[in-house]
């Protein structure tokens, strides 16, 4: 039931997945790990059809925080075999365009700076 709640929070759809929840008290910080499903295809942008994983690599993004506790979500991104033998890391839907953030973490951002721009008018 946890893993759902935050499968849910995060917006992650089939074939991702949360494979474990870390919470340190001590330095408030909370690690929602996902990992995809063993044997999933992904679509590359650009790149017509669906891929199978190469290989995978961990990523750390900083989302939104969850219960005043810093947010980070370690993710074992695919690399993907496309054709003409290239493989190519797959950034999940969920990642920004600022590296290491989720794009909910980019719009909290974007609207603390909004507010603060107006606060100084």
């Amino acid at each position: 039931m946890q893993h759902q709640i935050f499968e849910a929070a995060v917006g992650l759809a089939t074939p991702w997945f949360v494979q474990d929840v870390a919470c340190d008290v001590e330095r408030k910080t909370l690690e929602i790990r996902i990992n995809g499903v063993t044997g999933s295809r992904f679509a590359y942008p650009g790149v017509e059809g669906t891929h199978p994983v190469h290989d995978t690599q961990f990523k750390r993004y900083r989302h939104r925080n969850f219960f005043h506790q810093e947010c980070y979500l370690k993710v074992r991104v695919p690399r993907l075999r496309v054709p003409a033998g290239r493989v190519l890391l797959l950034e999940p839907e969920w990642a920004g365009h600022l590296s290491g953030c989720t794009l909910l973490f980019e719009a909290l951002i974007l609207t603390v700076a909004r507010l603060v721009g107006e606060s100084r008018v």
